[in-house]
């Protein structure tokens, strides 16, 4: 199954509920760097997380959006349809 952009950045959000290495996001996230700096670089402009030292973490307003995704995600899934 190939994942869009939104799970990818959802997926994000959730390894980035503790600190977070770059590598540990590569192979978790199972994304080549340069995709994964993109996905980094417009969560960071969108101050959903931030890079602290050699670590990524999610803000406040990203555990929102987090919440919310999920909210939206199981919805989606209870009509049989896919985010």
């Amino acid at each position: 199954m190939n994942r869009n952009g939104t799970q990818i950045m959802g997926e994000i959000l959730n390894l980035a509920s503790a600190p977070v290495s770059t590598s540990t996001l590569l192979r978790s996230a199972n994304l080549p760097h340069p995709r994964l700096k993109q996905f980094l670089n417009k969560l960071t402009n969108a101050g959903l997380i931030v890079h602290i030292k050699k670590d990524y973490i999610i803000t406040a307003n990203g555990r929102i959006l987090l919440a919310e995704w999920k909210q939206l995600h199981d919805l989606a899934n209870t009509f049989g349809l896919e985010l």
